[in-house]
C-alpha cells in the first residue's frame, strides 16, 4: 500500500518521496488503488467487429502480436526498457535484469513462448497504468474467470478426460479472448499514442 501511495504522489506532484521511504519500481497490481477513472475506447466484447483487422491478427498470430505490441510500448528500445513481463509480477533481481539488457529480444521471445498470458497481461497493465484505464466489472469478471479456469482445468483433467471436441472449444475460447484483449489494447495505443507510456 505504501509503495502505491508513494508512486501516485510522485506522479501527481512531481515530488520524489524521501530517501528513507519504502519505494519500488514494481507496478501495482490493482489499478483501482491508483484512482484509474478512464475506460477502454472499445469494450472487450465489441473488438471482433469494431476492430476486425487487429482482432484477426491477434487471433491468428497471438505471440507475434504480443511481441509487436511490447516493442511499440517500449518505443522500440527494448535494450533500455525491457523487463520480464514488464515488472507486472515481481522484481527479477539484478542478475536477471543484467541478462535481459544483453539480449532483450531473446528474453521477450522466451517470455512470450513460456508465459504467453503473463506477457499479454504485462502489456495490458502497462497501458492501464499509463492511461489510467480500468476494466469494467464484466471485463474484470471475464478475465478472472478465464484465469481461474486455466488453473482448475488441468486439475480436473487428472480425474476426468475432456473429449477432444471440448478441449478444442476451450482453446478456441481462450484464443478469442486473447485476440479481444490485444486488439482492445492496440486500439488504445492508436488513439492515445505511445508518448504517454510510463516506462
Amino acid at each position: 500500500e505504501m509503495c502505491i501511495r508513494d508512486r501516485v504522489s510522485t506522479q501527481s506532484t512531481g515530488v520524489q518521496p524521501e530517501r528513507g521511504s519504502q519505494t519500488t519500481n514494481r507496478m501495482p497490481k490493482h489499478l483501482k488503488r491508483e484512482g484509474a477513472t478512464e475506460h477502454w475506447d472499445v469494450s472487450l466484447f465489441e473488438t471482433c467487429y469494431k476492430l476486425p483487422k487487429y482482432w484477426c491478427a491477434a487471433c491468428f498470430c497471438p505471440c507475434c502480436f504480443v511481441y509487436y505490441q511490447r516493442n511499440e510500448l517500449l518505443k522500440k528500445d527494448l535494450k533500455s526498457h525491457y523487463k520480464c513481463c514488464q515488472g507486472a509480477y515481481c522484481d527479477c533481481g539484478d542478475d536477471c535484469a543484467n541478462f535481459c539488457r544483453k539480449c532483450p529480444e531473446l528474453c521477450l521471445v522466451l517470455e512470450i513462448l513460456c508465459c504467453f498470458w503473463c506477457s499479454l497481461a504485462g502489456n495490458r497493465m502497462l497501458i492501464q497504468i499509463s492511461y489510467g484505464i480500468q476494466n469494467t466489472c464484466v471485463e474484470e469478471c471475464l478475465i478472472w474467470t478465464a484465469c481461474i479456469f486455466s488453473w482448475v482445468r488441468p486439475i480436473i483433467n487428472i480425474f476426468i478426460d475432456f473429449p477432444a471436441e471440448v478441449d478444442c472449444l476451450i482453446d478456441l475460447i481462450y484464443c478469442a479472448l486473447s485476440a479481444c484483449m490485444q486488439s482492445q489494447q492496440e486500439n488504445e495505443l492508436d488513439k492515445r499514442g505511445v508518448d504517454n507510456i510510463r516506462l
